[in-house]
């Protein structure tokens, strides 16, 4: 095998496995790692299809995020007004978000038509450790 044949070999191979995601650099790992790609998805479907987890209406959470969580709310809208919107991360079989309740509540208040979504459970394994959600500046106590 010449080298122009092992290298098109090898990019096939990286073209199939990079087919649902993108290979994308980790610094934690220090190495390339497959991430998926999200879909959008409309924030009414979101909101009439799954649920918060909490056994609460969309409505009702909401407004627990904007009494306990002010500060982060805030910074959350100011990311995804500034494009930094990282997908919501869903339980397609239970029906219910995961990760992304700020993003959305965010997105509501913008009136946002769609929202980027993921699985949860799917292969990029490590999207908590930079959840747009987490952060310092919260709690804070309700005014």
């Amino acid at each position: 095998m010449t080298w122009w044949q092992w290298s098109l070999a090898v990019l096939v191979a990286l073209a199939a496995w990079t087919a649902n995601g993108a290979l994308v650099w980790d610094p934690l790992t220090r190495r390339h790692k497959h991430q998926e790609f999200a879909v959008e998805m409309t924030l009414d479907s979101l909101m009439r299809d799954y649920t918060n987890g909490d056994q609460t209406s969309w409505p009702e959470e909401f407004a627990w995020i904007k009494a306990n969580h002010p500060r982060r709310l805030a910074r959350i809208t100011r990311e995804v007004q500034a494009g930094h919107f990282p997908p919501v991360r869903l339980d397609f079989e239970e029906k219910r978000v995961i990760d992304g309740h700020h993003r959305i509540t965010a997105a509501a208040d913008l009136g946002l038509a769609h929202v980027p979504v993921a699985d949860a459970w799917g292969t990029d394994q490590e999207w908590w450790l930079f959840a747009s959600d987490s952060g310092a500046d919260d709690p804070e106590p309700a005014r």
